[in-house]
């Protein structure tokens, strides 16, 4: 991308930063309409822009089904067929046909790439996904030109963790371009997903994928555009397998399908059987065990626990402990109202009555936004995949039993699993950021952190070491999402040692020198 090209794109993105803070500051229908404006003005561009504007209408954007059709379904002209044969040459390093015996010309465009029908040599069908040209540098174009854009949320009020939100982001998309990683995971969730016959999901060619092309079976469906004309039958089964595939997900393989745009989801008729076929893995989010352990501690016994022990799991999932500690009282009502369909006892949860804002209000009051500021941005794609998934019934329009569907997957988990560590247990539970440097065998600095200060690693930093990493052209933002990446790993971070000084950064399980 010229640098021209970067200036036009920049002046888009900064127009949609306009535009956003003025709808803020409108009401009612005015708002909404602008807010929509922006969301299909944010779609027409690839890249980050229209991943967020994906993202933005799943939350407060979707106020009716098909508006949210229509905004989650956007998607850019394909490329011709010429280019994208072109790329499909360069990335193979010969002719498509020793690849393919047939490519179908008609491409279906994504945001960072697009999809064609094709068929192997060795005979099976198959999708041939191609990732346009530049997309990680126009990724870290958007990244700056955005700005308050690039946050996952519509409204947003001071308190927030703005640079973990947009990291956590960034790290998410980074993975997203890397379709040998993507073609890993989806290889990894078809064996997963083996033992469940209501779902499908291609497996892919490796032999066929490199960095930027990913080659996997192609599924025949129909797109949830095409919820309309279905039957009430197709309906209440494609709901419930939602619900099963999200739950055995994070439950069972501690993973969540963090991309839940309406394209990424077929119904499958197979021999008079419905299925759901799901796909598109570049954006998936392992959750750590110490999250896992605390969602699924809220779930099983939370409406039992007491305030501390309701604390100690908000805590695991990376809740600020100084933010949330002086709403420990209003913690049970929360949690009451957050998991109300998992402890709801006659039958299928109404969705329409779920009043989850209202519930909250009256448990914090204006304290409810020391509970949004406290929440850890690591959760945004599980928070995006929930988000998801109750838009999605609210679209089919499907009331389930959502404590029958979690007592299944509990019935395969044992106890232990719902066990919350004890406070001790939960200080050795957290990981310790440490920065130290050393000359001539002694230490000059010695600096302990907590783990969560990871993600500010740039301020937390002393100068003479900041100076030492950018002599050497090293990256702290890059060191960051690494960690970030591999949910805080316990291990050295960067190690440096030169003419009797030693500079390490590492993260521990210790506090101790």
């Amino acid at each position: 991308m010229s640098l021209y090209q970067h200036f036009i794109r920049a002046a888009k993105l900064g127009k949609l930063g306009v535009s956003l803070g003025r709808a803020r500051r409108l009401e009612g229908g005015a708002q909404e309409q602008a807010l929509q404006n922006i969301v299909m003005n944010m779609a027409s561009l690839r890249g980050l822009p229209q991943k967020v504007g994906q993202i933005l209408s799943l939350g407060e954007l979707a106020s009716d089904n098909e508006r949210f059709m229509e905004l989650t379904e956007s998607q850019r002209n394909a490329e011709s067929f010429d280019t994208i044969k072109e790329w499909l040459e360069l990335a193979y390093g010969s002719p498509t046909q020793r690849v393919f015996s047939s490519l179908s010309e008609e491409g279906m465009a994504a945001s960072l790439g697009q999809v064609h029908k094709a068929q192997l040599q060795s005979g099976e069908t198959v999708a041939v996904k191609v990732q346009y040209p530049n997309m990680k540098e126009s990724l870290e174009a958007d990244l700056k030109a955005l700005g308050l854009l690039a946050s996952p949320l519509t409204k947003r009020h001071e308190g927030f963790d703005l640079n973990g939100y947009r990291n956590e982001l960034r790290q998410s998309l980074i993975h997203e371009l890397d379709y040998l990683r993507e073609a890993n995971t989806l290889e990894r969730f078809h064996r997963l997903a083996q033992p469940y016959p209501e779902f499908v999901i291609p497996f892919p060619y490796s032999k066929w994928c490199r960095e930027k092309v990913l080659v996997m079976d192609w599924i025949e469906g129909e797109r949830f555009s095409e919820y309309s004309s279905w039957g009430q039958g197709d309906k209440d089964l494609i709901a419930t397998y939602f619900l099963r595939f999200f739950l055995r997900s994070w439950l069972l393989w501690g993973e969540v399908h963090g991309d839940p745009h309406s394209g990424n989801y077929r119904l499958v008729r197979d021999g008079g059987q419905i299925k759901l076929g799901v796909f598109d893995f570049g954006c998936v989010k392992e959750l750590s065990p110490r999250e896992r352990t605390g969602l699924l501690f809220l779930l099983k016994n939370g409406n039992e626990a007491t305030d501390e022990e309701l604390f100690r799991a908000y805590i695991l999932l990376g809740f600020d402990s100084a933010l949330l500690f002086p709403l420990i009282k209003g913690l049970r009502e929360v949690t009451a109202a957050l998991l109300a369909p998992f402890w709801y006892n006659n039958g299928p949860f109404p969705l329409a009555q779920w009043e989850l804002a209202s519930r909250i209000e009256q448990a914090l009051g204006e304290n409810r936004w020391n509970f949004r500021f406290a929440g850890p941005p690591t959760l945004i794609l599980f928070i995006r995949a929930l988000s998801g998934l109750i838009q999605y019934l609210r679209v089919l329009d499907v009331d389930l039993n959502w404590k029958l569907e979690l007592s299944r997957v509990f019935d395969t988990l044992g106890e232990s699993s719902f066990e919350l560590p004890s406070e001790q247990e939960l200080e050795r539970f957290d990981r310790f950021l440490r920065i130290r440097v050393t000359e001539a065998g002694k230490a000059k600095v010695q600096l302990t952190f907590p783990g969560r200060s990871m993600r500010h690693l740039d301020e937390v930093m002393p100068p003479e070491v900041k100076s030492r990493l950018v002599e050497r052209g090293i990256s702290v933002q890059e060191i960051v999402d690494e960690a970030v990446a591999k949910n805080y790993p316990p291990g050295d971070l960067f190690q440096s040692e030169e003419g009797g000084r030693e500079i390490r950064i590492w993260l521990t399980d210790s506090q101790d020198v």
